[in-house]
């Protein structure tokens, strides 16, 4: 890990936040707070202190107010998200592999959900089963053994606020290690790897879906949580804010569940060449452009979903 001075740890980045402005010079964007299941009117509040914490990320303060966090691990992947986005929106066909670009996006996508405070008890819960492993690297490995005794003050003040407990605020911190400093195979992260194995296990359909929109106003909104899930047995969606005139579907089908319901009403020959055309297409894109009723569908998930606030770059989004 890396020591620098940064106190203002942004859990969505200001790059993210910046495609979701007033305009492309502007460093404003406007907020909506939900009280009671109702939404104020749009506020503009600045991006620079926006959607971030003193010390979020922060496992050691040392002397000359130097810091021990994981501002270097994220920035990597903040360097790459705009030019990703902007690219994804732009166009992509067969002659650009569109699956590496999308992977890549949704990479960026999983590391801003799992970084996210909001969603400390999802992480806990999705990752658990890493309770049990360690770094092996030893400066890592100290790292991890000191959160739980070091005197952080501001574990007390940022568990209270994200409805956690400090242990388990320690726990997440912990998980955070593993999940973006620990190799796997000495050549990518935990995240990678399971971003990876998500998009491409032979088990699962892989469908991603890009909606952009010609009208900047209409308003694709951003949650505070940095995304929107639904699930049930046969398939999760996921949904992700790229920037203020589009967003992204991922979708996750369960082929075993699929082709076991498709084997009950058809022959087996249909089922090879079925099957056959599932497998073929388990990572396939396609773009939406100007569909207002996914819009304030969408729209109206991340007011659900979110745990108080939600942003754009429109005063009056769609279905707000």
């Amino acid at each position: 890990m890396r020591i620098n001075k940064t106190k203002n740890q942004h859990y969505i980045s200001q790059a993210e936040q910046k495609l979701n402005a007033l305009g492309p010079s502007s460093n404003k964007i406007y907020k909506f707070t939900r009280h009671s299941n109702c939404y104020l009117k749009a506020k503009k509040t600045s991006i620079t202190s926006n959607l971030s914490e003193m010390d979020a990320f922060t496992y050691d303060i040392l002397d000359k107010g130097d810091r021990i966090n994981l501002e270097h691990v994220f920035q990597k992947y903040e360097n790459k998200v705009v030019w990703l986005s902007k690219f994804v929106v732009q166009g992509l066909n067969a002659t650009h592999n569109p699956e590496h670009y999308l992977f890549e996006l949704y990479v960026c996508k999983m590391m801003g959900l799992f970084r996210n405070p909001n969603n400390i008890e999802f992480t806990l819960n999705a990752l658990d089963v890493l309770n049990d492993h360690r770094p092996r690297n030893q400066q890592l490995y100290l790292l991890y053994m000191k959160v739980d005794s070091a005197n952080l003050g501001q574990i007390k003040y940022l568990s209270g606020k994200y409805g956690v407990t400090e242990q388990q605020y320690r726990d997440w911190l912990k998980l955070l290690l593993m999940v973006f400093e620990v190799s796997y195979d000495y050549s990518s992260n935990l995240l990678e790897q399971l971003s990876r194995q998500l998009f491409w296990d032979d088990t699962i359909g892989t469908s991603v879906y890009i909606y952009k929109y010609s009208d900047f106003n209409k308003g694709v909104l951003i949650s505070d949580r940095g995304y929107v899930t639904t699930f049930n047995t046969d398939y999760t969606i996921s949904m992700f804010n790229i920037c203020s005139s589009a967003f992204m579907i991922v979708v996750f089908t369960n082929l075993a569940l699929k082709v076991q319901s498709f084997l009950s009403k058809r022959n087996k020959m249909q089922h090879f060449s079925y099957l056959y055309h599932t497998v073929s297409e388990l990572t396939h894109f396609k773009y939406m452009v100007d569909d207002d009723t996914t819009l304030k569908c969408y729209n109206q998930h991340c007011l659900n979903f979110s745990n108080k606030e939600v942003y754009s770059s429109s005063s009056s989004p769609l279905g707000l």
